[in-house]
């Protein structure tokens, strides 16, 4: 596979939102199997688009690109010995170098507000601005026609059961509707999802009997822990935009991986 055909899978990879590491030889000395700009695509079961130069070389390059996918760091720049010792060394015998740039690419953030109102309304608006890829799931007709095309809209029932979008590892969910009984109902649903970041609109004694309430139904305290309620950072916001200003807050606090926002 030569690098245009690599760079043409970026692209389809890219667009389907998929996970991938892109390892490039940036540098080599002596003799080395592949040339600089030689590519490689890592996937996290492990198969691989094109090659970095075959052997124990090229498996370490995809251990290490799968230990990238693993920390969620986005970038390794290694380098690698062609010989039996000193540092990463391959048990080759051509006794080069190579070094070799890896590159994380985890698919675009989603943010799936459930409920439309005024605080998923605000919330909306603010997190277009900074990559997210919005979804407003909400079950009234009136309020899923107020939303602008860019922003994709799921009309579900009164329990918000059917016609929900798809929850992953790219995920970062926001539970604001406007009564208790959907704000619970939804978390029972998504608590033991594989999502980067789950929270939920609430007074502290609303949030503390849905929090009895999940114990009582045998949900594990690790996840009950991962559940940012009061949802966004505290800066004492007040009225719908200022509340979506520290949901935001705290979102790219996650994303970004700021110490104690966890």
């Amino acid at each position: 596979m030569n690098n245009i055909e690599i760079l043409k899978e970026i692209n389809d990879n890219l667009s389907q939102n998929k996970i991938f590491v892109l390892a490039t030889i940036t540098n080599v000395t002596g003799s080395s199997p592949r040339k600089i700009g030689a590519k490689m695509i890592v996937y996290p079961d492990s198969n691989i688009s094109g090659t970095v130069g075959g052997g124990y070389f090229e498996k370490m390059v995809i251990d290490d690109c799968l230990k990238l996918i693993k920390s969620g760091t986005k970038h390794l720049h290694q380098k690698y010995n062609f010989s039996q010792s000193g540092e990463n060394p391959t048990g080759m015998c051509c006794g080069g170098t190579a070094d070799v740039f890896m590159e994380f690419y985890s698919g675009m953030n989603k943010l799936i507000i459930y409920g439309g109102g005024h605080v998923g309304k605000e919330l909306a608006k603010l997190a277009s601005n900074v990559g997210f890829q919005i979804m407003v799931v909400d079950d009234r007709d009136e309020v899923i026609e107020t939303f602008k095309t860019g922003i994709s809209t799921f009309k579900t029932d009164s329990d918000y059961k059917t016609n929900l979008p798809e929850v992953d590892s790219n995920s970062y969910l926001a539970v604001v509707t406007r009564s208790h009984k959907t704000d619970q109902a939804i978390i029972e649903q998504l608590i033991e999802k594989d999502c980067k970041y789950i929270g939920m609109i609430g007074s502290k004694s609303k949030i503390n009997k849905l929090f009895k309430h999940l114990k009582e139904i045998g949900i594990d305290d690790k996840y009950i822990k991962r559940v940012h309620a009061p949802i966004g950072l505290d800066i004492n916001a007040e009225g719908p935009f200022e509340i979506a200003v520290s949901i935001l807050a705290e979102l790219i606090a996650v994303k970004n991986k700021t110490p104690d926002v966890k």
